[in-house]
C-alpha cells in the first residue's frame, strides 16, 4: 500500500507541473548564461545602451553577501572617494570614454571569452583592467577587477541619467 502512495504522489508531482510554461526572463542576463552568441550580443546590447555611473565601489570583495569595504556608495556621507561625477560611456565599435566633470579619459573595451563573462578595459594611458562580469541587465552594470595587491574591487554601475 506504501508503494502505491508512494507511486502516485510521485506521478501527480510529474505530470503537475509543466515546465513548458516558464519563460526566461529576456530583460537580464547573469553570468551563468551560456548561449555564447546570445550573450555576448545581449551584454553588448545592455553596456552600451546608455552611459553609467558609480552606485557602489568597494574592496575585498568576496561574494555578492560580502561586497568588501565600502570606498563609496551614491547618496552616502563619509565615502573615502568621491565618484559622483564619474561616467562611463560605452560604444559598440569597442571604445569608451569614462568622464570626471569636464576631464575625458578615453579607452577601448572588448570580451575576452565567448561567454562575454570576462572583459578588459584598456586605458589610453597604458592601464589595462582585467574584470570579470557579474550581473549586467539595463539598470545594473556590476562586474569585479582583480588588483596587483590581491585586493579584488567590486563595481556597480547605475544608468546615467
Amino acid at each position: 500500500m506504501k508503494k502505491f502512495i508512494l507511486s502516485v504522489a510521485v506521478f501527480i508531482a510529474f505530470t503537475a507541473c509543466t515546465k513548458t510554461d516558464v519563460q526566461p526572463s529576456s530583460s537580464i542576463l547573469s553570468a551563468e548564461s551560456t548561449d555564447n552568441l546570445s550573450a555576448v550580443q545581449i551584454r553588448t546590447h545592455y553596456i552600451t545602451a546608455h552611459g553609467w555611473k558609480y552606485q557602489g565601489w568597494y574592496f575585498h570583495y568576496v561574494d555578492q553577501q560580502h561586497k568588501g569595504d565600502p570606498q563609496y556608495i551614491r547618496g552616502a556621507s563619509g565615502n573615502l572617494v568621491d565618484l559622483n561625477i564619474n561616467r562611463y560611456y560605452f560604444k559598440k565599435n569597442g571604445t569608451y570614454i569614462e568622464t570626471q566633470g569636464k576631464y575625458r579619459f578615453p579607452g577601448t573595451w572588448y570580451f575576452t571569452d565567448s561567454t562575454a563573462t570576462l572583459f578588459v578595459l584598456k586605458h589610453d594611458d597604458g592601464l589595462r583592467d582585467n574584470d570579470s562580469l557579474i550581473f549586467v541587465d539595463n539598470t545594473h552594470f556590476n562586474y569585479i577587477t582583480f588588483t596587483h595587491y590581491h585586493n579584488t574591487i567590486y563595481t556597480e554601475l547605475m544608468p546615467a541619467q
